[in-house]
């Protein structure tokens, strides 16, 4: 028990529990004589991934780090926008200690104590190895809007986020985040202006070119991403796409980028699903954006940069349907999506192969990379009939092989299969291998199903 006083203070103890998880525990917290006691921020942390303070609940951020992302978009996307702009993401508030930070309600329906801040983003993102690509709210949300000619405050504070974030400890800001623990900046070299604003309120074009023209003075080499191919607005470097579909989109457009003018701005498509007929997130949605994603690396000298979304659900407050990892208070468990993702991130090397596809019913798409390191080809190959088949490869004047290929198969018995916290791994990768010694080489592929095939040279 500690005695309370008549000022607000701040009380903190650690718990040790037994070896038990229990997902509907509950945390008590009693006074030992009758009358009015004030409470603000209570929060409980488990471990957090590589210790941190107010960090990240370890086994759901390992699961991230697992995928080996080059980079990670945040703080989000409407939820940058707010439904209201009173409601928006607002940085500066997010930093600081815990008990002065004000939060904000959010569009997903809840209320958002912004725990989770700008310099944990940042920490986070460096500690997973990857890169920050920042969205910053342009004075746009889903009812409301600033008028370009009344925009300043809302640049400078884009200008006072990327200072937070890239700046030397001499600056205003570059001095709190190294009074924060951090004196070497994060170095955000991409940043998006908006999400989802194009043909908003008819404002979106000039607060683009407000913030970029603004911005490019400060910053000469940070690329923005513009929420569109936008016509006749300088200073747009990439443009995103959103694409939430059923499975029949995905697979009719593998090659929608294929077309795509080689001297305009580069893609991002950062948010993309199958989000009908996928249920909470199962095998046949996940074998679609495979399919698609082997157009997103044919095409990777235009598309930049690609990432599935949304990553995290607590299944007891679903507010969207699928995500890539589901999660209650003591267990995790990844879609198959997820694993559509991290098997991408992992076999994908860094010089596209030319692949030529014969499929007469149209069931099967592939990609191909080299990995100039180690000499050796990731193909990936997706079928998405039930039934098995004897595939034929012929890796074209490359007739003898060093012997032996390491197969990666996600499949199941139905497309409807998911992954759930009582069966985790229903739909889950599996290793193989086989050896071979010569070009071409038969190999069956199963029905349902994504496999890598690392076949060294």
């Amino acid at each position: 028990s500690t005695a309370l006083t008549s000022s607000w203070a701040y009380y903190g103890l650690g718990l040790t529990t037994s070896n038990v998880q229990e997902s509907n525990a509950r945390f008590s917290i009693r006074t030992s004589a009758v009358g009015s006691v004030w409470f603000d921020v209570v929060s409980v942390f488990p471990p957090t991934y590589k210790g941190r303070a107010n960090g990240l609940r370890a086994d759901l951020a390992q699961r991230v780090a697992d995928m080996k992302p080059t980079f990670m978009r945040f703080p989000g996307g409407c939820y940058v926008e707010g439904d209201k702009l009173v409601d928006a993401f607002r940085w500066k508030n997010s930093i600081g200690p815990i008990s002065e930070r004000p939060g904000h309600w959010n569009l997903w329906g809840y209320w958002s104590e912004d725990g989770l801040g700008m310099l944990e983003y940042l920490t986070f993102i460096e500690d997973i190895g990857a890169s920050p690509v920042y969205v910053t709210n342009i004075g746009i949300s889903h009812t409301d809007y600033i008028p370009t000619a009344s925009l300043q405050p809302w640049i400078q504070d884009a200008l006072d986020a990327l200072q937070f974030a890239n700046g030397p400890a001499s600056t205003q800001w570059g001095a709190l985040r190294a009074k924060y623990g951090h004196p070497q900046p994060f170095n955000i070299s991409i940043i998006a202006l908006g999400n989802e604003d194009c043909g908003k309120f008819g404002v979106y074009n000039q607060n683009y070119e407000a913030f970029a023209t603004a911005i490019r003075k400060q910053y000469p080499n940070i690329l923005f991403i513009a929420n569109c191919e936008l016509s006749g607005v300088p200073m747009v470097d990439i443009f995103d796409y959103h694409i939430y579909s059923n499975d029949d989109w995905f697979y009719n457009n593998v090659h929608a980028f294929d077309k795509q003018d080689r001297n305009g701005a580069h893609v991002f498509v950062s948010e993309y699903a199958v989000t009908q007929g996928s249920g909470k997130g199962n095998l046949g949605a996940a074998l679609a954006e495979a399919a698609f994603t082997t157009g997103l690396v044919i095409n990777s000298d235009i598309v930049m940069l690609a990432s599935y979304a949304p990553l995290f659900t607590n299944v007891y407050d679903r507010t969207w349907n699928p995500d890539a990892i589901q999660f209650n208070s003591t267990a995790v468990a990844p879609t198959p999506s997820y694993w559509v993702q991290l098997l991408f991130s992992q076999h994908t090397g860094d010089v596209v192969v030319p692949v030529q596809v014969t499929s007469p019913n149209n069931t099967l798409f592939a990609c191909a990379t080299l990995y100039s390191r180690t000499n050796s080809i990731s193909l990936a190959v997706i079928n998405r009939a039930e039934a098995a088949v004897d595939v034929s490869f012929d890796l074209v004047d490359q007739n003898k092989l060093s012997g032996n290929v390491t197969v990666v198969t996600l499949s199941s018995g139905s497309l409807l299969d998911e992954n759930s916290l009582d069966l985790p791994d229903q739909v889950a990768p599996k290793t193989s291998s086989f050896k071979t010694q010569s070009s071409p080489f038969t190999y069956n592929i199963e029905g349902y199903s994504l496999t890598f095939m690392i076949i060294p040279l």
